[in-house]
């Protein structure tokens, strides 16, 4: 649902995921090694603790996302950390999740002069086994970008 992407790589790519037999879905992250593997961070809901691999599909959280549901998320990067807030409802909503990663703490090797970036909010759909009529659909209310 939003990333910051690198030439070739990506410091940080953000998911919703909910399967079709839960009510509820989670919220996790993947930061990319320059160059190398991924590694996985739960912001709302479960998340495999060996932070390897993305989440098992038995992941229903209690306190996790709805279709439906309005929420709102904040993706912040200062210096080597990337934060990442998930609140319910609007951005003046309660925090119902929160991680980092700090790129010096992994050796990501984003530090690099001449490294570009971007940032990209929408709907990646992935599903290449599914119905011929799945679909995904995100709306955004806002979208705020700032850069010191």
């Amino acid at each position: 649902i939003g990333q910051i992407h690198a030439e070739s790589d990506e410091p940080i790519r953000l998911y919703y995921r909910k399967f079709p037999e839960n009510e509820r879905g989670f919220i996790y992250f993947a930061h990319e090694i320059r160059n190398s593997d991924d590694i996985y961070f739960p912001v709302l809901g479960p998340v495999n603790s060996d932070l390897d691999s993305a989440p098992s599909d038995d992941a229903n959280p209690d306190n996790g996302i709805a279709l439906d549901e309005i929420f709102s998320y904040e993706i912040r990067q200062q210096d080597t950390r990337i934060d990442v807030i998930v609140r319910r409802g609007d951005s003046t909503g309660p925090i119902i999740g929160h991680n980092y990663v700090d790129m010096e703490q992994q050796n990501s090797g984003y530090d690099v002069p001449d490294e570009w970036m971007y940032f990209k909010a929408g709907v990646y759909n992935l599903n290449n086994t599914g119905d011929g009529d799945d679909f995904s659909q995100a709306t955004f209310y806002e979208l705020v970008a700032t850069h010191d």
